[in-house]
């Protein structure tokens, strides 16, 4: 008997070749997937962006609003304390009596927040505002009720106003509000300033004009961490500044935003570097700044000249103003500033700088000496 095989060579073939176009669907099915997928995702992430930043907006304005109605209620409260007290003319000693008992019957109904400190707080709070505020008391109190029991303290109403009104303008935490005020921020800039300019300062805060407007002597550097005595190199305290940048453009004053370090001047092949290079948005030009950590030298202030006459001639836009310069040193001696930069200086300046925040009647005695 003879046995015949018949060879189906189409059935042969390997496996994985059949599977092919199967696979293949598969894998567009897949990639198909993948893509819906990641539209999906985008379009939820866009959606949650959308929706969180409507969040935050209205948080801001709800703080706002209850801030506001915090303030204003605790004025009323002060208003209330006062009139009953007929402007001062009911006896102290009753006086204290009506605000211990008041104190304890609001604290039964309302909890915390009303002890006979805090009324007395609220009673001299009425009493220190109510000059300055108007009728319409909810559109004046922009500031925390924390910023005002600061200012309360603060005796010279010029300057309290001051404060009061770089605080809002500025955005001032309150922290940085007593970080400025324990800095003597008022002193120093009035130093430079006469009778009238000075009045000004309490009406408007800080009206950045010319470049004198942002220029202070000294620079109080404390958040640098930096102990007065200790050995330290011109490229740490460099690295310092960097690294507590919102720190220091906070001291610098108002409109400054940062653009480079050691930035790079090249003239006939020999290279020059600015330790650090910012933009007054205010004055509309560059702020060049050199750190110096010994004693001023003429040399230095040339030096910083010739980086501002570069900058003046192959840097600014023709719209932006004149860049100014600023050599901030340990030490200076004013007669050789003045006599090493030409009379009508506007451009260049020096200042010192401290590392550690001194006491404040102490500063404002070395400044009124300057």
């Amino acid at each position: 008997m003879r046995l015949f095989f018949i060879l189906d060579f189409r059935n042969t073939r390997d496996a994985s070749n059949t599977n092919q176009p199967r696979k293949r669907r598969r894998k567009l099915r897949l990639n198909g997937g993948c893509m819906a997928k990641k539209v999906a995702n985008h379009r939820e992430d866009a959606l949650y962006s959308q929706i969180a930043s409507i969040l935050e907006q209205n948080r801001k304005s709800v703080a706002v609003a209850v801030n506001t109605a915090m303030v204003r209620t605790y004025y009323e409260i002060g208003r209330s304390i006062v009139e009953n007290e007929q402007k001062g003319s009911i006896r102290a000693e009753y006086g204290k009596e009506v605000l211990k008992n008041l104190s304890a019957r609001l604290t039964a109904n309302y909890g915390k927040g009303f002890s006979q400190r805090n009324l007395e707080q609220m009673r001299q709070f009425f009493l220190i505002y109510s000059k300055e505020i108007s009728q319409t008391v909810s559109a004046e109190f922009t500031l925390s009720y924390s910023h005002y029991l600061f200012l309360m303290r603060i005796d010279n109403p010029d300057e309290r106003k001051f404060y009061e009104i770089e605080a809002k303008n500025s955005n001032w935490s309150l922290r940085e509000l007593k970080r400025q005020f324990d800095s003597a921020l008022y002193e120093r800039l009035a130093v430079s300033k006469d009778k009238e300019s000075v009045r000004e300062l309490s009406k408007k805060g800080c009206i950045v004009e010319s470049p004198a407007d942002i220029v202070k002597d000294p620079y109080i550097l404390e958040f640098l961490g930096l102990p007065e005595q200790s050995e330290y190199s011109e490229t740490e305290l460099e690295s310092k500044l960097i690294d507590k940048l919102e720190s220091f453009l906070l001291e610098l004053g108002k409109g400054y935003t940062f653009v480079g370090r050691q930035s790079r001047i090249t003239l006939d092949e020999k290279h020059f570097f600015v330790d650090l290079v910012l933009y007054n948005r205010l004055l509309q030009c560059f702020v060049l700044v050199d750190l110096k950590i010994g004693e001023l030298t003429h040399q230095d202030l040339g030096q910083m000249q010739m980086y501002v006459h570069y900058y003046d001639r192959f840097v600014k836009l023709p719209h932006e103003n004149n860049t100014i310069g600023i050599v901030l040193c340990k030490k200076k001696s004013d007669s050789l500033v003045e006599i090493t930069l030409p009379e009508g200086n506007s451009q260049i300046f020096a200042s010192k700088y401290q590392t550690v925040l001194p006491n404040k009647e102490q500063l404002i005695e070395l400044i009124e000496e300057k």
